[in-house]
């Protein structure tokens, strides 16, 4: 038995299992909030999201979504939503909703903070001068266009 052959592919093995089993909800957790707030410009807050391979699901508890335009209301908010997919379809890539369902859906409800994005711009650089590695590879770009 080849203890160099059979270590590595056990570490890759456990860590693969790490990540599905620890890394997978909070990173849909996190994207699924980004894509709600760039979509509608406003507060999103996802309580929990958790994810299931066999069956194909997932299920997103305590969501709002603020609304934009009026300050401390939310504009949807649900206790939780489940959704089941065809595991035969995902294996053509696409995605055929088998079963789902929302629990709590309500529109309107009051939200504790102002709910809007904060915008921040980005202050522009005082210092507009190139700097010396820029001259640098100018002076290098030249030598090497005259060479040519």
């Amino acid at each position: 038995m080849r203890w160099s052959y059979i270590i590595p592919r056990l570490i890759i093995v456990g860590l693969l299992w790490g990540f599905l089993a620890y890394g997978v909800d909070p990173l849909l957790r996190y994207s699924t909030v980004q894509s709600f707030q760039t979509v509608t410009g406003a507060k999103v807050d996802v309580t929990e999201l958790q994810t299931t391979y066999f069956p194909p699901s997932f299920s997103i508890r305590g969501m709002a979504l603020a609304s934009a335009s009026r300050h401390g209301k939310n504009m949807v908010q649900f206790d939780e939503m489940h959704i089941k997919f065809e595991p035969h379809a995902l294996s053509r890539r696409r995605f055929v909703i088998e079963d789902g369902h929302i629990d709590g859906l309500r529109f309107d409800t009051d939200r504790n903070d102002d709910g809007p994005l904060e915008i921040t711009e980005e202050p522009e650089p005082e210092n507009t001068e190139p700097s010396w590695v820029t001259e640098k590879l100018t002076e290098l770009g030249d030598e090497w266009l005259s060479n040519l």
